[in-house]
Formats: structure tokens, C-alpha cells, sequence
């Protein structure tokens, strides 16, 4: 599993990943809206709005996700783009 933020540091593995969510992920105590999602193959497109907290001030802004799975629907690879700078 690899989930890539264009201009940070990719996160590889499980391990890591759960490590991000749990300890270093500055995001808090939000929720995403979807707008649109669009499956092809083995591909997801999603297209939404977060609302939540970061740093203890509310937040919100857009995002797009793509998803990549493998034959046994296993997310394998994330990237994720936002209009801000680090989430």
C-alpha cells in the first residue's frame, strides 16, 4: 500500500499508514463529503469536501482521491490532492 500527497513524503505499507492515521495525521475530528465517484477497472476517482479540525481551528476544503486496487479489491495505492498544503 502506498498512499502519495504530491509534495510531501509518500507513505509505504500498513504499518506506516496506521502510523500516520494514529499519531501524525493533523487532521481531527471531521468528515468527507462526496460529490462524485467515478470506477473504471481497477480504478476510483473520488471528488469531495472535508470539514473538520486541524491545529484546533475548523477547517475545510476540497480534495480528489484516487484509488488503485489489486485482483483481490485491496486498495494498493492512494493519491490524494488538496487545496492545501498539508493534510
Amino acid at each position: 500500500m502506498v498512499y502519495d500527497r504530491p509534495g510531501q513524503a509518500a507513505i509505504r505499507g500498513r504499518e506506516s499508514l496506521r502510523a500516520f492515521y494514529e499519531e501524525e495525521r493533523p487532521l481531527s475530528d471531521g468528515s468527507h463529503e462526496l460529490d462524485h465517484v467515478v470506477a473504471d477497472g481497477q480504478t476510483v476517482a473520488v471528488r469531495g469536501r472535508f470539514e473538520g479540525q486541524q491545529a484546533g481551528e475548523s477547517v475545510g476544503f476540497g480534495f480528489a482521491d484516487f484509488h488503485e486496487f489489486d485482483g483481490e479489491g485491496l486498495i494498493t495505492r492512494r493519491t490524494t490532492f488538496t487545496d492545501r498544503d498539508e493534510v
